[in-house]
């Protein structure tokens, strides 16, 4: 499959930026997130693609991509520096690109080395904060790539970005109001150190030796999956904590098979926007998802008692944030918690940790930009790290889609655990 870029221009906020909004304060979340670009992509099924039509189509969506701008300008400025960003109008990166296959021979088999291609690539450190590459099948189909710096948004911002983006293309009137009070709350600190070098230099130890697999969970097994993680002490799990339970139980099981005997831990973001005292608005800008730490014990393989792990994490979280904190003392838990990540990296020889990230829930499947919803809708870049899994809503919105990426030795026992097998389904056909 050949992918040829054949335009690339940069696209400005279609009216300039207040000199009052010309710096925008990052808060100590911003800071503390990974300085990584994250991605997703958008398929769209069609069965026209003329000339005429795809260049249209491109116009539609830089014009209202420059619309857009106005609203979320800091991704139209660049970083400054670990506090800063300067608004400046410099524009987001904006490709076109021709593919000489038909759309179906991507859904047929997802490929993750192939996703990729339908992605921007960032080619500056300081350079652009949102890149989107347009990409037009034969048949007619898009794909939509779209990469975002982690430093400005989480999977919430994200998504408010991509279905405001999409009701302009689509004509909507309706005000994109979003609100820019997290530096506010949570102030942004001028001592705070980078990620820790000796952590990173551990981990590019083990960078090349990764492989990200895709696995399937169907509504019907998600449900069945519910049924099994049910307890008296947890009656309702929901979808992702099902899931959740259940690839966290066949990590640490597969772990034991490898003979490691460290230990295992859990890091588990979760949105904060609606568990502060008050909730914030669901379109608040910025890193707003909070890092649970949980810990399993060794052993435990029962799926209920990994479901009230992450209940007893949610709770904490709750009590936490759920009442009125002064500054100092949002900052001191924030930073307790982010110390305790820093020294799980510093023991890496001793302790393993997954990290799991969810996008349900989130109406990326909603995202219309006037040509109809999309069909599929996957990450767009694998994770550089081992341990990580990034769920996503199937198009239905009762399945769920789970990415894991592990160490080729760890997938090679992982991918074979029988109880992972019935539940879901390895890499499927998105067009079944």
């Amino acid at each position: 499959m050949k992918v040829e870029i054949i335009a690339r221009e940069t696209i400005k906020p279609s009216s300039p930026t207040p000199n009052h909004h010309r710096s925008f304060k990052l808060s100590l979340l911003d800071q503390l997130a990974a300085p990584i670009h994250t991605a997703l992509v958008l398929f769209y099924r069609r069965d026209e693609g003329g000339c005429e039509e795809v260049s249209e189509t491109s116009r539609c969506l830089k014009e209202s991509l420059s619309q857009t701008l106005t609203h979320f300008y800091p991704f139209a400025g660049r970083v400054k520096d670990h506090v800063w960003v300067d608004c400046n109008d410099d524009g987001v990166e904006y490709l076109e690109a021709r593919v000489d296959s038909p759309l179906s021979d991507v859904l047929g088999q997802p490929e993750l080395e192939t996703i990729e291609q339908f992605v921007p690539i960032p080619t500056e450190v300081k350079g652009p904060l949102l890149l989107v590459q347009a990409n037009f099948f034969l048949c007619g189909g898009i794909a939509l790539g779209v990469r975002i710096s982690h430093k400005l948004a989480d999977a919430a911002t994200f998504t408010t970005l991509i279905t405001g983006w999409a009701n302009i293309a689509r004509g909507s009137r309706d005000a994109v109001s979003l609100d820019f009070s997290a530096a506010t709350l949570f102030p942004p600190r001028d001592d705070l150190f980078p990620v820790d070098p000796i952590a990173l230099d551990k981990l590019d130890r083990i960078i090349q030796n990764c492989i990200t697999r895709r696995y399937v969970f169907d509504g019907s097994k998600v449900a069945a999956l519910k049924s099994k993680s049910t307890s008296k002490s947890v009656t309702q799990p929901s979808r992702v904590e099902a899931v959740t339970a259940l690839l966290w139980s066949v990590i640490a099981a597969s772990k034991s098979r490898l003979a490691s005997q460290r230990s295992s831990s859990l890091i588990w973001a979760a949105n904060l926007r609606p568990r502060l005292m008050p909730p914030l608005p669901e379109k608040s800008f910025g890193n707003l998802a909070f890092p649970m730490l949980l810990q399993a014990n060794e052993g435990e393989t029962d799926l209920s008692c990994f479901v009230c792990h992450l209940k007893r994490g949610i709770a904490e979280l709750r009590d936490n944030f759920g009442k009125t904190l002064d500054e100092e003392e949002k900052l001191s838990l924030i930073l307790d918690h982010d110390m305790k990540i820093r020294d799980w990296m510093h023991n890496m020889d001793d302790l393993i940790f997954y990290i799991i990230t969810s996008w349900c829930k989130f109406p990326l499947y909603e995202a219309d930009f006037g040509w109809g919803k999309p069909t599929w809708v996957s990450i767009g870049n694998r994770c550089l790290f081992p341990n990580i899994v990034t769920l996503v809503d199937t198009s239905d919105g009762n399945g769920i889609e789970a990415w894991v990426t592990l160490t080729e030795e760890h997938m090679a026992v992982f991918e074979t655990d029988q109880e992972l097998l019935t539940f879901c389904s390895l890499n499927p056909s998105v067009l079944n």
